[in-house]
């Protein structure tokens, strides 16, 4: 190609020199249209790049092969105005374009079976399993506090579902319209993205693999819980309370239950959260538990060391770290929302944790009064209170578990991930 274009000129030079000219002309008037065209690429990666505007990485990957196919426009047109003075600079656009490539890019996805694998293998598998529950595999391994069974449909099985679908293009094409600073458009793709996944079909491999894991989690065909545990879910960028989990599932209807938890991956606020943190969508692939459903008495959340702990509890305490208990009657889902007013209590973080103070239900109302009894009884708390010690032991920094106290008295540890910092914790148990 560089030698014919070599060619070419050298003979517009001898036999048409006013041709060349006119050539020479037209390429640069081209290269200057491309130029500009370089330069408002570069400013809107610049404008991402120190937070200006908020996009989706697909985007980023979007705009940088826009600037590639700018840079070599204007790489032909120098090489049409003089092949000669020109021709080593396509090895060198090469080369830039590939480390662009590997820096924008994300790995391709593992769409390899098996779809679903027991708890026990989470574990090691984040990748697969997902952050709750790798985590919930390691509280269930490696310490003696009670954990419920649970089945785990992996990250593998949410690749499988969109590429048995050819969903990729459009969920990235969808995505590469979204501005956080219009919420308005924000809230009509997140629709959009979670109708294409609530229309798709599970692929038959993926259904039958589905529901015989339910069927074996619940052979009395009780209802079962579906929560969810996407890659990078309860980990340095925790994702608490984006997430969707569908409670009361019968076994027969795990497939679309599972099919709400992953929709749940493009809520407004789930899909605004990861963008903020700078995640691509496939970076964070949903994968699910499926865990019995638990004859709750209460649930709630234990902060093991509270980031915003009331400020009139003693000094020395608040110096030492306080643990927060929240309650509320039933699933601990409607926590979050703030439709149940929750029972709280803070306790020490000494060994033998004493109650601090134990205020009135937060959150009471007229219409959602103050709960008659206590929830937790103090020997309760104290449990909890050790459950959580135990716990940030194990994954060495604080926590923040949901639990649930069932009927009979016996409390089960769903989920334990560190403690986010300031405002960002939340109270968000879903089972």
């Amino acid at each position: 190609m560089a030698i014919g274009e070599l060619f070419r000129h050298w003979t517009y030079q001898v036999f048409a020199p006013g041709t060349l000219l006119r050539r020479k002309y037209n390429a640069f008037r081209e290269l200057l249209r491309h130029d500009s065209r370089s330069l408002e690429l570069i400013a809107e990666l610049e404008d991402i790049h120190y937070g200006n505007e908020k996009v989706d990485w697909s985007r980023v990957i979007e705009l940088a092969d826009q600037l590639d196919d700018a840079v070599r426009a204007m790489l032909g047109q120098l090489m049409e105005m003089n092949p000669a003075r020109y021709m080593g600079l396509a090895d060198y656009c090469n080369k830039i374009a590939f480390y662009m490539r590997m820096a924008v890019s994300v790995p391709e996805p593992d769409l390899a079976p098996p779809y679903v694998i027991p708890l026990a293998e989470a574990h090691q598998r984040p990748d697969r399993a997902g952050g709750k529950a790798a985590r919930l595999a390691a509280v269930r391994s490696q310490s003696m506090l009670p954990v419920p069974d649970a089945t785990v449909v992996t990250a593998a099985a949410y690749h499988y579902f969109i590429e048995h679908n050819e969903l990729r293009e459009p969920i990235d094409a969808r995505l590469r319209r979204l501005r956080l600073s219009r919420p308005d458009e924000l809230a009509a793709i997140s629709e959009e993205l979670r109708a294409m996944i609530l229309e798709a079909d599970l692929p038959p491999r993926l259904e039958e693999d589905i529901l015989t894991a339910a069927y074996a989690m619940s052979p009395q065909r009780a209802p079962l819980a579906v929560r969810s545990s996407a890659v990078a879910e309860d980990g340095p960028v925790s994702f608490a309370g984006q997430y969707a989990s569908v409670l009361g599932v019968e076994p027969g209807h795990a497939g679309m239950a599972w099919k709400r938890v992953v929709a749940s991956k493009y809520q407004p606020r789930a899909l605004s959260y990861r963008i903020l943190h700078g995640l691509a969508d496939a970076e964070t692939p949903m994968a699910a538990l499926l865990m019995p459903m638990l004859d709750a008495a209460c649930a709630g959340v234990i902060y093991t060391r509270d980031p915003d702990p009331p400020r009139r509890l003693p000094a020395d305490e608040l110096t030492e770290g306080v643990t927060a208990v929240h309650a509320v009657a039933g699933t601990g889902d409607v926590l979050v929302s703030g439709d149940t007013p929750a029972q709280s209590a803070w306790l020490s973080r000494r060994p033998r944790s004493r109650i601090l103070e134990r205020p009135e239900a937060v959150g009471a109302t007229l219409a959602q009064p103050v709960p008659s009894t206590p929830l937790l009884t103090t020997e309760d708390m104290k449990r909890l209170a050790r459950y959580g010690r135990e716990l940030e032991n194990l994954f060495g920094e604080p926590q923040d578990v949901e639990w649930v106290l069932d009927t009979a008295g016996r409390i089960f540890i769903v989920q334990s991930r560190p403690v986010p910092g300031g405002t960002e914790h939340g109270i968000v148990p879903e089972q």
